[in-house]
């Protein structure tokens, strides 16, 4: 319907495939990227003056921290050429409506949650947020609804293994501590494990006890996924 696409991933998807610029970045250098466009979209007044002064605090500093990372400097760091960016910056800042849509990958680097900060000031500079269609979005997963108790059958707790030990109820344990989980748990120790629609070799906090949990010989792990991955090194 007229709308432009850009697709910013270090892969060719499908959805690249289908985008009328796909920017092939360097893997983790999302944040550069966000401070280049800034750096444009900020030096030639290309930002919405009225809404940053009335609804965003730290202007001033933002501005100063952009002046450091010039089109040469972000192409150097992102990959992308510097009259790209350059080009991108612009037609974010004129196209309107103009919205961003994140995702999970890019904020799993070591600079991730920066990046996220970062490209969450772009619609906020340029005012996207007053527009119909404008702004930023992390998921649509909302907009597909499951039907939760069917695929968590929480009546399956009712019939705990644990049952015999006193314990009605099957434990529940938070995925934040699976390091935890997998090298100190007892009575009973957890003895299998089966992924899916996760990582958690490379997302859990507490990486190195979650890896030693893995590797232990009395450990069952079994991973739905479409690809290789972190936690399919483990798996048996």
């Amino acid at each position: 319907n007229g709308a432009k696409l850009v697709v910013i991933d270090p892969l060719r998807t499908r959805t690249a495939a289908l985008a009328d610029q796909h920017f092939a970045i360097h893997p983790g250098s999302d944040l550069a990227l966000a401070l280049g466009l800034m750096h444009v979209i900020i030096g030639e007044g290309l930002h919405d003056a009225a809404y940053v002064n009335r609804y965003t605090n730290g202007f001033d500093e933002l501005a100063k921290l952009v002046r450091e990372y010039p089109p040469a400097r972000v192409a150097a760091l992102t990959g992308i050429a510097a009259e790209q960016v350059v080009q991108l910056a612009r037609e974010y800042a004129s196209l309107r409506p103009a919205v961003i849509r994140l995702n999970y990958g890019m904020q799993r680097s070591e600079r991730g949650g920066a990046a996220v900060r970062a490209i969450a000031a772009l619609p906020a500079l340029t005012g996207s947020w007053k527009e119909i269609g404008g702004g930023m979005q992390l998921t649509t997963s909302q907009a597909f609804q499951f039907n939760n108790a069917a695929l968590e059958m929480p009546e399956l707790q009712l019939r705990s293994p644990l049952a015999h030990q006193g314990k009605s109820e099957a434990r529940l344990v938070n995925m934040s501590e699976l390091g935890k989980v997998l090298t100190e748990l007892d009575d009973p120790p957890v003895k299998a494990v089966v992924v899916y629609n996760s990582n958690p070799a490379a997302i859990a906090p507490h990486q190195n006890k979650v890896l030693r949990g893995f590797r232990r010989e009395d450990l069952c792990t079994v991973v739905l996924e479409q690809f290789p991955s972190d936690t399919t090194d483990y798996a048996e």
